[in-house]
C-alpha cells in the first residue's frame, strides 16, 4: 500500500473541547478507572484530535464504560514538555505521548532513530521501533509501561528569515532537539538551540533564533507558519515520541482490562496508527501555509545526495559515541534498519 493511502485509513475526528487550562473529560460519571493524560500541546491540537485522544475514546468504549479519562494540556500544570516521561514514570500523570529528545543520553539507544539519513517512512520506523523496544530497549523503557515508540515525519527547515541554501546555516541559530538534529545542525555551520516546541513562537518572533528544525506537524500545533516565512522540505532526519502509561495505574487494572490494552491498544497498531497521524497532519500543515502564502522549498535529489554526503561522517560519529557508552549501538543500528525493511516489506504487500 502507498504512504498517500496508509495517510487516507486514519479519520481525524471532530469534537467540542474544553478550555485548555481544564482537563478535558469523556463519558459519564462512574467509571471505575480514570486515565489521566498529559501532554503538552492544546486540546485542539490537530496530533491529539487524531492521535491520543481517538485511541482513548476507543479505550473507554471497548472498556464498556469501565474506563474513563481526562486530559491536562498546555496552560496546566502537567504541559512541560521535558516531564511528560517523568510524570508517567512517577505516577503524576497515568498516560502521556511526549518527546524523548528532551533528556540528553536517558534513550541514547532509543535516539539513534534520529540519526540523519537513517528513517524514510515514519510508519514502518515506529512499528520497527515498537517491536524492538521490547528486548534491544528494555531497560530504557523499564520504568514504564510502553504502549508504543512514535517517530515523527520527517524534520523541516522554518525560517523566519529566507535561507538560499539549507545546508549553508552560517551561524543561524536554529532550534533543535536531540544529538541528531544538533549534529546536522553543527555540520551545515547552523548554531543549535536546545529548546521544546513550545518556546519557539516567542524565541523566533523575539530574534532569539532564526528557526526551528521540527516536523510540519509541529506548525499548526504551534502556530509557527505565523513567524516562519519560509519552510525548507530537506527529509533529513525524524522525531521520537513515546506513548506510555504508568506501571501503578496498568497494574491498577484486573486482568481483562490489562488483556485488552495489551492487545489492541499497544504494539503496531498504536504506533501505526500515531504515526499516521503525523503524516495526515503534514498535508495539512503544508496546505495551510501555502494558503498562507508562505515561501515552501522542496530539496531537489541531487542537493539531498550532497548533503547526505556530507553527513556521513556525522552518522558515523553519532554511532560510536553511543558505542563508547558501552551500549550496542551499531548492532542495534543495524537491527533497526533490518526491521524497518521487513515492516517496509508487510506494508507493501497488504
Amino acid at each position: 500500500m502507498s504512504q498517500s493511502g496508509r495517510n487516507d485509513m486514519t479519520a481525524i475526528k471532530s469534537l467540542a473541547f474544553a478550555a485548555a487550562l481544564t482537563p478535558l473529560a469523556t463519558l459519564a460519571y462512574g467509571a471505575d478507572f480514570t486515565l489521566r493524560y498529559s501532554t503538552m500541546g492544546s486540546p485542539t491540537a490537530p496530533l491529539f484530535v487524531c492521535g491520543a485522544q481517538s485511541m482513548m475514546q476507543d479505550l473507554a468504549e471497548a472498556s464498556g464504560g469501565r474506563i474513563d479519562f481526562e486530559s491536562y494540556h498546555g496552560g496546566t500544570a502537567f504541559a512541560n514538555p521535558t516531564l511528560q516521561f517523568e510524570q508517567v514514570v512517577r505516577g503524576v500523570t497515568d498516560i502521556s505521548q511526549g518527546p524523548l529528545t528532551y533528556v540528553p543520553g536517558r534513550f541514547a539507544l532509543s535516539e539513534l532513530a534520529t540519526v540523519p539519513l537513517l528513517v524514510e517512512d515514519n510508519v514502518a520506523g515506529s512499528i520497527a521501533m515498537t517491536r524492538l523496544a521490547q528486548t534491544w530497549l528494555a531497560e530504557e523503557f523499564a520504568d514504564i509501561h510502553l504502549l508504543a515508540i512514535i517517530l515523527t515525519t520527517p524534520y523541516q527547515f522554518h525560517m523566519a528569515a529566507p535561507l538560499d541554501e539549507f545546508t549553508e546555516l552560517e551561524g543561524r541559530r536554529m532550534r533543535v532537539s536531540g544529538p541528531g538534529l544538533t549534529a546536522l545542525t553543527e555540520a551545515f555551520g547552523g548554531v543549535p538551540a536546545g529548546m521544546p516546541l513550545p518556546e519557539v513562537y516567542e524565541a523566533m518572533q523575539r530574534g532569539v533564533i532564526d528557526g526551528a528544525i521540527a516536523p510540519w506537524t509541529a506548525v499548526p500545533t504551534f502556530h509557527l507558519d505565523e513567524v516562519a516565512q519560509q519552510h525548507i522540505q530537506g527529509d533529513l532526519a525524524v522525531g521520537l515520541t513515546f506513548m506510555g502509561m504508568s506501571h501503578q495505574f496498568y497494574d491498577s487494572l484486573p486482568a481483562d482490562l490489562q488483556e485488552l490494552v495489551d492487545t489492541h491498544f499497544s504494539g503496531d497498531a498504536v504506533a501505526r496508527h500515531e504515526a499516521e497521524c503525523f503524516q495526515q497532519i503534514d498535508a495539512q500543515a503544508i496546505a495551510a501555509a501555502q494558503e498562507r502564502g508562505n515561501e515552501i522549498i522542496v530539496v531537489s535529489p541531487e542537493d539531498r545526495a550532497a548533503a547526505a554526503e556530507r553527513l556521513q561522517p556525522v552518522i558515523e560519529r553519532l554511532i560510536d559515541e553511543v558505542e563508547a557508552t558501552g551500549r550496542p549501538a551499531r548492532d542495534f543500528y543495524e537491527a533497526l534498519q533490518a526491521e524497518m525493511a521487513n515492516v517496509s516489506a508487510e506494508l507493501a504487500a497488504e
